[in-house]
């Protein structure tokens, strides 16, 4: 029984943090009154067209959008999710990660047709820390820039 509860509340937290989006409730705050539905639902319709890319240590880490990651290790693994409400229009990502204006890392990743994210995995070996990372994805066929996000990984006091 508590597997089942700890499973469906797990289920919700992930749900809500899908569904829930800070520029959606920007717009609504914005735009509350009834007369301004039509305003509203237009820049809900551009939103839903936005990419956006979130970057963590795990997916629930990187879900819930932390701007920044603290560790002890000279190794990590990244958790990167591209998210796009209206679906991916793309098949292929083109990915960098950059640390003070320098490439470090890039790849190649398939993210498959019609879905809304794609979350992809990143390994940092001899690891620098730095306030100036930052991830920027890219559709791979013909580079266009999709999104990006800047974050930091700091040295972890014991």
């Amino acid at each position: 029984m508590k597997k089942i509860i700890i499973l469906l509340l797990f289920g919700l937290l992930v749900n809500a943090t899908y569904s829930q989006d800070e520029r959606y409730a920007k717009v609504k705050r914005d735009y509350p009154n009834p007369y301004e539905k039509n305003i509203r639902d237009s820049k809900y319709e551009e939103l839903d067209k936005e990419y956006f890319v979130r970057i963590g240590t795990s997916k629930l880490n990187a879900a819930l959008d932390n701007n920044g990651i603290l560790t002890t290790d000279r190794e990590i693994k990244l958790v990167g999710l591209l998210y796009r409400k209206d679906k991916l229009k793309v098949e292929e990502l083109y990915i960098e990660i950059k640390r003070d204006g320098e490439v470090i890392y890039s790849s190649t990743e398939s993210c498959g047709k019609n879905k809304q994210w794609k979350d992809f995995y990143i390994e940092l070996k001899k690891l620098r820390y730095s306030e100036n990372y930052e991830v920027i994805v890219y559709n791979a066929s013909d580079k266009v820039f999709l999104e990006n996000r800047v974050f930091y990984i700091r040295k972890e006091v014991k």
